[in-house]
């Protein structure tokens, strides 16, 4: 029971209180001086008590508190929760592009980042979840970036878990490094790798998602489409190669392709980003994080 303890901070901060008023309205003279000295003194005395009754009374708290750092969803479009853009031949054929793409991009793009379910299944967890999307919000966020390779999202990511304490960080990342910078597994691989190195940097435990499936035949053809397909199947194998030392989601496994979770050739559909957040949240409670 933590109330003791409040009450011991309470006093000290009433002590406080009076020694800077006495400090406010102290006056000249040999009795003032030392009068300001010994309250000096005094002051930090109880400063120095009052850091140590702090931890005293964090360590009081229910270790529930630690669950409610929210968990840091990083990477890309898919992070995003990107969709409503682009058509596909099967997934959205109803779909037309303007002339004008980028406008038409700004005006029409819908968001569902898998945060919300996640954040939503980790409130229910703990019996925290009656107050809907704002309590989701307390448990998980978003941090994405449309179109950004891994390389490109390094220094962002430094500065997301700054933002922190964050329970864990959630990685999905380097699709745009194969698809639009045509970068190797290999490359795209170290790359990810330097995201990881980050969060163990700032003491954040990592959850490695693998990359999804995409119809990449909707942008290349021939030994591009193939070299591509290629590449992205080498990076999802990699990222499930890393589970002997970091907790892992095989999201490309929970999500196949098509209609019932694609919202086109290569970002899911809102129930497909509820599917990832199933996954991620299953490897937080395998991992214990």
């Amino acid at each position: 029971d933590p109330s003791p303890v409040l009450a011991i901070l309470l006093r000290k901060s009433a002590w406080k209180r009076y020694t800077q008023a006495l400090l406010a309205n102290r006056h000249g003279g040999m009795l003032g001086g030392i009068r300001t000295a010994v309250l000096r003194c005094v002051s930090r005395l109880l400063h120095g008590c009052g850091s140590l009754l702090h931890r005293l009374a964090a360590l009081c708290t229910p270790r529930l508190n630690d669950h409610v750092r929210p968990v840091l969803c990083f990477g890309d479009s898919i992070t995003e929760g990107y969709h409503n853009i682009w058509p596909h031949k099967t997934i959205a054929p109803q779909r037309t592009l303007p002339a004008n793409v980028n406008s038409h991009e700004h005006a029409a793009l819908l968001c569902h980042p898998y945060s919300i379910r996640l954040g939503s299944l980790l409130a229910d967890d703990v019996g925290d979840g009656a107050g809907g999307y704002k309590d989701s919000l307390r448990y998980a966020r978003a941090r994405a970036y449309s179109g950004w390779t891994a390389e490109e999202l390094l220094p962002v990511l430094r500065r997301s878990l700054r933002e922190g304490p964050w329970r864990c960080a959630v990685i999905m990342a380097g699709c745009n490094d194969i698809l639009w910078r045509n970068a190797s597994a290999a490359t795209t691989l170290t790359h990810l790798e330097a995201l990881y190195a980050a969060c163990d940097e700032a003491g954040v435990p990592v959850v490695a998602l693998s990359n999804t499936e995409a119809d990449l035949g909707e942008f290349f053809s021939g030994e591009q489409l193939a070299e591509r397909t290629a590449a992205l199947r080498e990076v999802a194998a990699g990222v499930l190669q890393m589970r002997s030392k970091r907790a892992v989601a095989d999201v490309r496994a929970a999500l196949p392709l098509g209609a019932q979770h694609f919202d086109d050739a290569l970002h899911p559909s809102p129930a497909g980003s509820d599917r990832i957040a199933e996954a991620v949240f299953q490897a937080i409670k395998l991992h214990g994080l």
